[in-house]
C-alpha cells in the first residue's frame, strides 16, 4: 500500500468552549495506491475527501485529542498497481 494523507485546518482558530475543551475542524484527502512496491507514482485523484471533527479536553495542562469523529464527502474504491 502507498498512501498519502494531506489535512489542513478549516478554522485558524480551535473554538474554546469551556477552560477544559475546545473544539477544531479538520479537512482532509487521502490519497492511496494498493499492491505498490516500486518507484514513487504520481499523485492521482484523492479516494477519500472529508473533514474530521476533533474534541480536546485539557488534562495536566496538556490538550490531547478526547473525541475525533470523521466526516467523508465521499470515497471511491481503491486503485491498485
Amino acid at each position: 500500500m502507498l498512501a498519502e494523507r494531506a489535512c489542513g485546518r478549516l478554522l485558524a482558530d480551535p473554538v474554546v468552549h469551556t477552560p477544559e475543551t475546545a473544539s477544531v475542524t479538520s479537512c482532509l484527502a487521502t490519497f492511496r495506491v494498493d499492491g505498490h512496491r516500486g518507484e514513487p507514482l504520481p499523485a492521482g485523484p484523492p479516494v477519500r475527501v472529508g473533514h474530521h471533527e476533533d474534541r480536546f479536553q485539557r488534562r495536566d495542562g496538556r490538550w490531547p485529542l478526547a473525541h475525533r469523529t470523521p466526516h467523508l464527502a465521499f470515497g471511491v474504491a481503491t486503485p491498485r498497481a
